[in-house]
């Protein structure tokens, strides 16, 4: 905080339902589609580092080999 700002947290706020209530209503307005993705095996590595978990997951179940190209 800067300066001497105050903030008082509600006495019935409850972190744990906010954020849940937070993060259900950011899946919803998230973007869902389809897309056919051709990677190599080194760029399949690097996903697993630089995408949402859910990309990371739905890649992982649905993935096929297409040859050595």
């Amino acid at each position: 905080m800067l300066g001497d700002e105050r903030f008082d947290r509600p006495q019935d706020f409850d972190l744990g339902v906010y954020w849940v209530s937070y993060l259900d209503d950011f899946q919803a307005r998230c973007y869902i589609g389809t897309a056919a993705v051709r990677l190599s095996p080194w760029e399949c590595r690097r996903l697993l580092g630089n995408v949402a978990l859910a990309v990371v997951r739905a890649f992982g179940s649905t993935a096929t080999a297409r040859g050595d190209e």
